[in-house]
């Protein structure tokens, strides 16, 4: 399994490089770009943590150990703060 690293990605390369490929497929660079930047500007924690579940999960012996992988991934985003900046801004979007 790759290692975890903690950079931020960047939308560009993502489309370059195909990353986004799955989300972006028959659309043009321009929208494949809006998407990847939106990807990419989601908590780091959650952006490298759902790499590293999407990994580990392709060699998962049952359908039940993924779902276990993906639910601790998705109890330590919640100690990372990224939850409480997302809540706000959400909560701050809707009072606008």
């Amino acid at each position: 399994m790759p290692h975890l690293e903690l950079s931020r990605p960047r939308p560009d390369v993502a489309v370059m490089t195909g990353a986004a490929r799955g989300f972006c497929s028959g659309l043009d660079l321009d929208e494949a770009l809006i998407i990847a930047e939106t990807l990419c500007n989601y908590g780091m924690f959650g952006h490298e943590s759902t790499k590293q579940v999407l990994w580990a999960n392709l060699e998962a012996p049952a359908l039940q150990a993924a779902f276990h992988l993906e639910n601790r991934s998705q109890a330590l985003s919640t100690t990372t703060g990224e939850l409480t900046a997302a809540t706000s801004d959400f909560t701050n979007h809707r009072k606008s």
